[in-house]
Order: C-alpha cells, then structure tokens, then sequence
C-alpha cells in the first residue's frame, strides 16, 4: 500500500490570475487522483503543475511531477495534455509517460441528482522501462453539499485498458474513487478520497487514502 503524503498544488490560469483559477474544479492527479464532474469554460486555459511525494512499501519512494495544459473547448467540453515525470527508488519511477485526455459535462445539478461526466485518456510511456500504452474511461459523478464552500461528495468509475501488455502486464483493469472536497479558505481547498485499483503489474489490488491541498 502507498501512503501519500500531503501534496501542495500550484494553479496558474492563462485567462487571470492565480487566485481567479477555477480551484474548484478537480482534476485527477492536482493533486489527488479524484476527478470531478465539471468541465472548463469554454475559452479558458489554465496551466497547471504538482509535485508529490509517495512513500513506498519496502522503504522506497517516488516524486512525481505533473505540468498539464488544459483547454476549455465548448460549454461542458474541455481537453487537456499532461506530461508527467517521475523519479525514485521505487518501480513506479519512468522517464515520462504523455497523457492527453477529455471531458464532457452530461448535466448540471439539478434537486438530488448529481452533476455527471464521462472523460477518456490515452496513456503511452516514453523510454526505458517502457509499457503498454493504455486507454482510460471514467463516469464520474459529483453532488454539491454546501455551495458556499464548495463542499461536494465525488465518485469515480474507471476501467482502463492497455493495448499492448507485457507478459508481467494485466490488459483490463479498474480504479474506483469515493471522495470529498471542501473550500476551506478564498484560494485553498482540502480534498480527501479512498481509492481501490487493480495494479498494472500482477499483485493484489491496492488501497490508498489521499488527502491533498489545492492552491
């Protein structure tokens, strides 16, 4: 089991400043793995970066860093492309492995029902250690609790597919997210989440608890 730790996420937004960014909105990996069901305005870009640390079973480790340029396209529809990097001690540590990825806003909250989405991404590593480049779909849905803070109630889908494993490599796994959310101060907000996922590799199923800061 990994057990992160905190991770402090920078946002930098192409159409105003900083604190003008929709900090709100979630975005896997900034710095969870939790992803919500809200897309971009249209016409908006943000440039976006993490750092994280992951202290490993067996006493190695892992940082992670994730420069992501996202695009607002139409109303509901944004793009992105992400090139993350990691380094360690850990096997989790490759020279770079590109994303590029969508997401479309099925509905906006309305009464009980949750704002709901469905995002998909293409994965392929780069360089040595390579593996299998792999697609990902994910449902994803999201219930604002409390608007004045943005406290909100997440849940993530996903099943993800490599399209040319190894022998050591499972073609079809999955990733399941319950988490929370909260604005906690005018340019901070705290995000929670209990993950479970089939590994990549053959191995037990991993369970994580994150909490995270976005800035």
């Amino acid at each position: 089991m990994r057990h992160p730790f905190i991770v402090l996420l920078a946002v930098i937004s192409g159409s105003g400043s900083a604190g003008a960014a929709e900090l709100s909105n979630l975005d896997s990996g900034l710095p969870n793995t939790l992803d919500d069901a809200f897309a971009l305005r249209p016409g908006r870009i943000e440039l976006q970066g993490s750092a994280r640390y992951d202290r490993l079973r067996g006493g190695k480790d892992a940082v992670r860093l994730l420069p992501r340029v996202q695009v607002g396209i139409v109303d509901g529809l944004q793009a992105d492309i992400s090139l993350p990097y990691t380094t360690g001690s850990g096997r989790q540590a490759d020279p770079t492995d590109p994303v590029a990825g969508i997401l479309y806003n099925l509905n906006r909250e309305r009464g009980w029902l949750p704002a709901l989405a469905v995002s998909a991404d293409y994965t392929r590593t780069v360089g040595s250690g390579r593996r299998s480049a792999e697609t990902g779909l994910t449902a994803i849905a999201t219930k604002t609790i409390t608007p004045s803070v943005d406290r909100r109630v997440h849940l993530n889908l996903s099943w993800l597919r490599a399209l040319n494993p190894n022998e050591d490599e499972r073609r079809d796994r999955y990733r399941v997210l319950v988490g929370y959310s909260q604005l906690v101060a005018p340019n901070l907000v705290a995000v929670a989440d209990y993950l479970r996922e089939k590994q990549g590799v053959r191995e037990r199923d991993a369970n994580i608890m994150e909490a995270g800061l976005r800035y």
